[in-house]
């Protein structure tokens, strides 16, 4: 099972910082790095609601790493090829 997991570097400790690896095990919303495997459990990775939640987590994430446009700014320089 492929799943996506910015936070995921064999360097590091699973940290479960960025929930993109969200899955749903028997029901619950679990991370997958960090969630120990268990026989006869039931996972979902591909349903249209955690994609959605993923994608979420992904612009929130996004959000907070992209340069901020100050009133001086034009929006051309903070996000080149928007704007007029």
């Amino acid at each position: 099972m492929e799943l996506p997991a910015l936070c995921s570097d064999d360097r590091l400790s699973p940290a479960r910082s960025c929930r993109t690896c969200l899955v749903r095990a028997d029901g619950r919303i679990a991370t997958a790095l960090v969630t120990p495997a268990a026989s006869g459990v039931r996972v979902e990775s591909a349903t249209d609601d955690l994609r959605q939640l993923r994608r979420e987590l992904a612009e929130l994430i996004a959000s907070a790493l992209l340069p901020r446009p100050s009133p001086k700014m034009p929006v051309t320089a903070a996000f080149p090829g928007r704007g007029p």
